[in-house]
């Protein structure tokens, strides 16, 4: 298995597959960032995996999982405060492991979408507030 600690997406393009196989416990494709596996989503059998269409923060997107479980997982992460507990949760809804989330947490990658830029707005509050209380 490939090393994907710290990276931005490692299983972009791949994430229907590896839902299929078992190996992803959810997958959420928006369709402005990959449309054909946004449309190849839409068209899975509801016997082959749980799929449910929604608009999420950046449009039209999709969730993927071979079980309600993962979803509820992710939407109750979703609902937590922001924050690294918050950071954490999503990133184990997503099959990440404990290292790859505490590199995601302590060096927040250079992305722009809604979901990266939660982890990079409670880093620069944090820091803000060390910076504050050092004074």
């Amino acid at each position: 298995m490939t090393d994907t600690t710290g990276k931005i997406a490692p299983d972009e393009g791949r994430e229907i597959d590896l839902v299929l196989a078992g190996t992803k416990p959810l997958a959420v494709i928006e369709k402005r960032k990959d449309p054909e596996q946004y449309a190849r989503a839409l068209q899975l059998s509801m016997d082959t995996a749980t799929v449910i269409p929604q608009v999420g923060a950046e449009g039209l997107e999709v969730l993927v999982a071979l079980d309600h479980a993962a979803i509820r997982s992710y939407h109750d992460a979703l609902a937590m405060p922001a924050g690294d507990a918050r950071t954490w949760c999503i990133g184990k809804c997503f099959g990440y492991s404990d290292e790859s989330i505490a590199e995601f947490i302590t060096n927040p990658p250079a992305c722009d979408c809604s979901k990266c830029s939660a982890a990079k707005l409670v880093k620069n509050d944090d820091a803000r507030r060390t910076q504050y209380h050092a004074k």
